[in-house]
């Protein structure tokens, strides 16, 4: 076959590798009867290869080898003990072990039996945004750390903030079920069309026929469904708007860059004193301070906590803050996220 169809085939698959050795079987890539596959405990991605073989293997040593060959035709043979790969005069011999852990989850990715309804149009635009909602706490209930799929909503929060994201259909399931936030970014990448939901895992297919079952998070009877709601469904009269200057959006990388280092500094702070705003983030790598005008706003002095690429998503299309007491409001045309101020 064409080793840059193999290369892209085995890097569409790479996310449901472990890159932690504790069990070797997660950390391999398992080739069977035209199907290469991957499980590392939280998600498992399945992919159609005209290879009618089996075998598992280092995913790293797999794609390593692969990766560095130059010929563009490339041969996979598999012997008792072995897998080789033959490109040229040059033939990469790759142990290969039985990986029944792996092998079982053909019949849980296997599709014949499952139907699959196609994702709303906006179900991965929401999934984006609410993302940073989600707690990343570790003071916070394990359920938490999950986005809650209710009826037509997508709903995430804590104690200090909550986001509702209104998804363009009536009801996705009758029953909520729930997205850990360690996938998020894996299902985004996937970028997948249809989806199927069971009692132990959320299924996903694109268009490209390809596969992802990600471990559905255990969590139906700690994630606070209606206090989440109760918050939305509050009469708010604003107090007090603030509206973000446009060409702030492209300078917010910045703030990025400066609060990499740990959960506490992926947060930068936000204060209206007195007619400015001042944004400002730091960690170890240094510091980095933006004061402007908040002409229109005539409220109180507050400050609020933010994730920099969180405030970059949101004021693409939703550039007023809404102040109420103790709490700031950002709406768009299908979403509303409450953060609390600090006191």
């Amino acid at each position: 076959m064409e080793t840059q169809a193999l290369i892209k085939i085995t890097e569409k698959v790479m996310p449901g590798v472990s890159n932690k050795n504790i069990i070797e079987e997660i950390s391999h890539i398992v080739i069977n009867n035209n199907t290469m596959m991957s499980y590392n405990d939280r998600i498992g991605i399945s992919f159609p290869i005209d290879l009618p073989i089996s075998c598992s293997v280092s995913a790293v040593d797999f794609y390593t080898a692969i990766k560095k060959l130059r010929n563009k035709q490339v041969e996979l043979i598999k012997d008792d003990t072995h897998l080789n790969i033959i490109a040229g005069k040059t033939h990469i011999k790759l142990p290969s072990i039985e990986n029944q852990m792996v092998l079982n989850l053909i019949d849980t990715l296997n599709i014949d039996d499952k139907s699959f309804i196609g994702l709303p149009p906006n179900f991965l635009e929401g999934l984006k945004k609410i993302q940073y909602i989600v707690s990343d706490s570790v003071d916070n209930p394990q359920g938490l750390f999950s986005v809650c799929v209710h009826e037509n909503k997508l709903l995430a929060g804590d104690s200090a903030k909550a986001g509702q994201f209104i998804l363009d259909t009536t009801e996705l399931y009758d029953k909520p079920f729930f997205i850990h936030k360690g996938v998020i970014k894996d299902i985004l990448n996937f970028n997948p069309d249809s989806i199927y939901v069971d009692d132990n895992w959320v299924y996903f297919i694109n268009d490209s026929d390809a596969i992802m079952a990600c471990r559905q998070a255990n969590v139906a009877d700690v994630f606070p469904i209606n206090i989440v709601l109760d918050k939305f469904e509050k009469e708010f009269t604003a107090k007090h708007s603030f509206s973000f200057d446009p060409e702030f959006v492209s300078e917010l990388d910045i703030f990025s860059h400066f609060n990499e280092s740990d959960i506490r500094s992926k947060f930068m702070s936000v204060e209206i004193v007195d007619g400015n705003v001042t944004f400002r983030s730091s960690s170890e790598k240094g510091e980095v301070i933006k004061e402007t005008p908040a002409e229109d706003y005539k409220g109180e002095n507050v400050s609020f906590m933010i994730n920099p690429i969180y405030l970059q998503e949101l004021i693409k299309d939703a550039s007023k803050f809404d102040f109420y007491p103790g709490i700031v409001r950002i709406s768009g045309d299908s979403y509303s996220f409450l953060i609390a101020l600090m006191e």
